[in-house]
């Protein structure tokens, strides 16, 4: 068990620092350039088969595409089709965007925008500016480029947060690993112990049968034998008896 102990603990370790590296790297920034056919996370383009949208001085962005540019995926978000909701999940921040609604349900708590997100059959347009502070990003203009760009700053409180959360994990696969092996140390030493107690009791019932049946033998040779004595000893009589 130590040995497996000592495993899971390295390799929690090393999940641990690589989570701490990551979230202690450069700052998480996307950008969105009008009239494109791809955005960039972080310096990597990434086609769009629809582009961001602008109305009113307003951008939107499918949210297929927003995911990646807030380093979300597809396992944070939830969508109501009744509801006509999306909703939006990273560590303890929970972002609701409701259609035709200018609320943004952030931590239950709502937020006024100017414009309302769009749903369509395929797609969700969503207001940039308001979805992207709401995750704690600044929004700017990059007038060389003609870019909408949103930065997040690696803070203390979000390093500490992966951190902990990277404890958390690494914790848990310790509990699942150490009580495992204890159950399989357990179950071989109940098998050990059934299989001895079995051979004990056979080896048991195998004298107790051994010597009744010796004993039944015993008896069944003294009988006869006593008959036979008997029988001869009354031929002889009358063998006697007939002189």
């Amino acid at each position: 068990m130590r040995k497996k102990l000592t495993t899971a603990a390295l390799t929690g370790a090393f999940t641990l620092s690589i989570a701490f590296s990551a979230t202690a790297a450069d700052s998480q920034q996307a950008s969105f350039a009008i009239g494109a056919n791809e955005f960039k996370v972080n310096g990597q383009a990434i086609s769009m088969e629809q582009g961001v949208v602008v109305e009113n001085d307003r951008t939107f962005v499918p949210l297929r595409y927003l995911l990646p540019a807030l380093g979300l995926n597809q396992d944070n978000v939830a969508l109501d089709a009744e509801a006509q909701t999306a909703t939006l999940t990273a560590g303890d921040k929970i972002v609701v965007l409701t259609a035709d609604s200018t609320d943004l349900l952030v931590n239950g708590e709502a937020t006024a925008m100017d414009v309302a997100p769009q749903f369509t059959e395929n797609c969700v347009l969503t207001p940039l500016r308001f979805v992207s502070e709401a995750f704690g990003f600044t929004v700017s203009w990059n007038q060389e480029e003609q870019a909408i760009v949103i930065t997040k700053e690696c803070t203390e409180e979000a390093v500490e947060e992966v951190v902990e959360e990277a404890t958390e994990e690494v914790v848990e696969e310790v509990a699942e690993e150490v009580a495992e092996e204890a159950t399989e140390e357990v179950t071989e030493e109940a098998t050990e112990e059934v299989t001895k107690k079995t051979e004990e009791v056979t080896e048991e019932v195998t004298e107790e049968a051994t010597e009744e049946v010796t004993e039944e033998a015993t008896e069944e040779v003294t009988e006869e034998t006593a008959e036979e004595v008997t029988e001869e000893v009354t031929e002889e009589t009358a063998e006697v008896t007939e002189e």
